[in-house]
């Protein structure tokens, strides 16, 4: 392959290089081969020019010590060749580790060149005793071998010298000219060790920097690689960080970063969250808690954890426990805000709160059935007491009544002198005897009450009913000063009842609104269909009474005319007979203003 270039000498004495000295890693040693290799190849080409210049000149024998020296040149070369080949099997066979330089060589090339330069002359018909070009000796030596072998060579020169010298003592010329050649080659040797002193040193200098620069960018290598993996763990760590983390600006608000909970929590990925505000993502689902969380960030108190309700991609909410840290990036201030995902707790929380509250209105419910339970076992107490005190009650009056019943038919008798008796007294007697039968009824229908028995019930209008209880209770009426009023329409209004028990009702109700005009006003009653239901009114003007006594107005005894006889009987027997023919009774009242009484029974279906 031809050569061409600049790097076509290099080449080619690289090529004529051992394979040890060619890849050897000291580029001195490189340099001092190919120097050595181009010293051989020039002192061949002045070999050939010298030999043939003495043959033209019909010097045979300096010509043929010319041409010899060409030989020994390519001997010379092919040395190191050898010797790398030789020692290579060595360290095949593990019997060498060190690989071969070109000290031999070297010396051997110095040795033929200090012989030739002593026997050149020696040839030639006129030549010199003392040769001037052994100076170059130590020249070669410290280039080619370094300082040692210029100090060695020096030395052999100068003995070399000497005694060619002393030799030519009887030669003025030839023994001046030794003498200044010993001085040149003190001068040159000594000049050329301290040279390649100065560059072995400037060369350890060098590979002592280069070492320190090499060790300096290895270790700036290993901390950047430390540092890279240190942020590659970091960044994994932030990414897969179990609790929520977000990174942003402190002045804007702008995600910097989250990591992968975030994602999970709200629905929001990473490139969709970067550069934006979490407000802009309105992920807040109350304004107060960014608004507080802000505040304690400003506070610096962020490490103080707060719980705030974020709102999902999806809608879902989520609650979060938040503590922030202050950091500071690129020189700005950033906050780094990491929040563990409590909504399992909150909802867990929630739901013991429902419960509670659930367990708190059962035992309301419960306290308010067993007060109503307490009241009703009052008021069965009352009513054994009602029951124990009407029968004793129908005991005493049963017989005065069987007595006037007994008087009452016998004086309705015929006259003892057999004349018809007076049609105004017999109307007198047979109302007796009917209302002596009724107060009979009256008190077996109090004992049923009370012992809460079944009455006998049919089918009957309750229109003529109603007319026929408020005519029995006009007269009572205007004796307290008031005015009874019946409003029945032309409709019938039939019910399965027991009439006895709500004439007594109607009764009880009438003469209460009467007691209570004090003096003057008007009781009114009234009968219709409303709703699929029969409704009876018994409106009154009179002094009406506090609401809050409303709900004592069916309890036994309760009254508010203890004063004036009243038992507090009447109304709790009306509301127990119209709750049991299935009807309801309510009762409205204002202070001043009047009663209003409904009943509301169930309308017979035909």
């Amino acid at each position: 392959m031809p050569l061409a270039g600049p790097a076509a000498p290099t080449a080619l004495l690289d090529a004529l290089l051992p394979t040890s000295v060619r890849q050897n890693e000291d580029p001195v040693v490189r340099h001092r081969g190919r120097i050595f290799v181009a010293i051989l190849l020039a002192c061949g080409l002045m070999a050939i020019a010298s030999g043939l210049a003495h043959f033209l000149v019909d010097r045979p024998e300096r010509a043929l010590f010319d041409l010899g020296c060409i030989p020994i040149g390519a001997a010379l070369l092919a040395l190191p060749h050898l010797l790398d080949r030789v020692h290579r099997r060595r360290v095949a066979r593990g019997r060498a580790t060190r690989p071969p330089g070109l000290g031999a060589t070297i010396d051997v090339f110095l040795g033929l060149v200090l012989i030739g330069m002593v026997v050149g002359p020696l040839l030639s018909e006129r030549g010199l005793q003392v040769p001037v070009v052994l100076a170059v000796v130590p020249l070669f030596a410290s280039a080619l071998g370094g300082v040692r072998r210029g100090i060695v060579w020096t030395g052999m020169t100068l003995l070399v010298l000497a005694a060619l010298t002393a030799h030519a003592a009887n030669d003025p010329l030839g023994f001046t000219l030794g003498w200044n050649t010993l001085i040149a080659t003190v001068a040159v040797g000594v000049g050329g060790c301290l040279a390649e002193a100065a560059r072995d040193r400037a060369r350890q200098d060098a590979v002592g920097l280069a070492q320190a620069a090499s060790s300096l960018a290895r270790a700036h290598d290993e901390k950047e690689a430390e540092l890279r993996s240190s942020r590659e763990l970091l960044a994994q760590a932030f990414r897969q960080m179990p609790a929520l983390l977000v990174l942003s600006e402190l002045p804007s608000g702008r995600v910097v970063d989250v990591n992968e909970c975030f994602e999970r929590l709200t629905g929001w990925s990473r490139e969709e969250a970067l550069g934006r505000t979490l407000s802009e993502l309105d992920v807040y689902v109350s304004r107060d808690d960014r608004e507080r969380l802000y505040q304690r960030i400003l506070d610096r108190r962020g490490t103080q954890e707060v719980e705030i309700a974020l709102r999902s991609r999806s809608g879902q909410e989520i609650w979060l426990l938040v503590a922030t840290g202050l950091l500071e990036l690129n020189g700005l201030p950033h906050v780094l805000a990491q929040g563990l995902d409590i909504t399992a707790r909150k909802q867990a929380e929630q739901a013991l709160a429902a419960s509670r509250k659930l367990l708190e209105e059962r035992a309301s419910q419960d306290r308010a059935r067993l007060r109503e339970s307490e009241v009703a076992l009052g008021r069965q107490r009352q009513l054994a007491s009602i029951g124990t005190l009407a029968a004793g009650i129908a005991h005493q009056i049963n017989n005065p009544i069987a007595s006037i019943m007994a008087a009452a038919e016998f004086a309705s008798l015929e006259n003892e002198d057999g004349t018809p008796p007076d049609p105004a007294r017999q109307r007198a007697l047979r109302s007796i005897i009917a209302e002596a039968a009724r107060c009979g009824q009256i008190v077996k229908n109090v004992l049923r009450f009370a012992r809460q028995q079944p009455t006998m019930r049919w089918s009957e209008d309750l229109a003529p009913l109603v007319l026929r209880t408020a005519t029995l209770c006009r007269g009572y009426v205007t004796e307290h000063g008031g005015e009874l009023r019946v409003e029945i329409g032309d409709v019938a209004l039939p019910a399965i009842v027991s009439p006895i028990e709500i004439e007594q009702v109607l009764v009880n109700l009438i003469r209460n609104a009467a007691e209570a005009l004090d003096g003057s006003g008007v009781v009114c009653v009234r009968a219709e269909r409303r709703d699929g239901r029969i409704q009876i009114a018994v409106d009154d003007e009179g002094r009406g009474m506090p609401r809050e006594r409303l709900d004592q107005l069916f309890q036994p005894f309760f009254t508010t005319r203890v004063q004036q006889g009243g038992t507090g009987l009447g109304l709790s027997f009306a509301h127990g007979v119209i709750v049991d023919h299935g009807g309801e009774i309510r009762v409205e009242s204002e202070l001043g203003k009047g009663t209003q009484v409904r009943i509301l029974l169930p309308l017979e279906r035909t």
